[in-house]
């Protein structure tokens, strides 16, 4: 199980990657809001097809996936709620 810092840590890298994204189609303005495009596509992408954001890869953690009669089930569409909770 990860504790606060290792989520954190993670979380923080993948903004810092989602912003550099956005500044390359941004520049030289700053990215502002713009950089949450890249940051749920890395997230929804990340979470639901390999259940681990880069962020998750550096830090070393991952999300858990969850059994549902015994075998175990991809992180899948979950990611999308997942990603608009943390985006609001």
């Amino acid at each position: 199980m990860a504790d606060g810092a290792h989520r954190v840590g993670a979380f923080l890298i993948d903004i810092a990657l989602s912003a550099g994204i956005a500044w390359i189609f941004t520049a030289p303005a700053a990215p502002q809001n713009w950089s949450l495009v890249p940051w749920a596509v890395i997230t929804v992408v990340g979470v639901a097809v390999f259940g681990q954001t880069p962020g998750h890869v550096v830090v070393g953690i991952r999300v858990a996936r969850f059994r549902a009669g015994g075998t175990v089930k991809f992180v899948g569409l979950w990611a999308v709620p997942r990603a608009a909770l943390v985006a609001l």
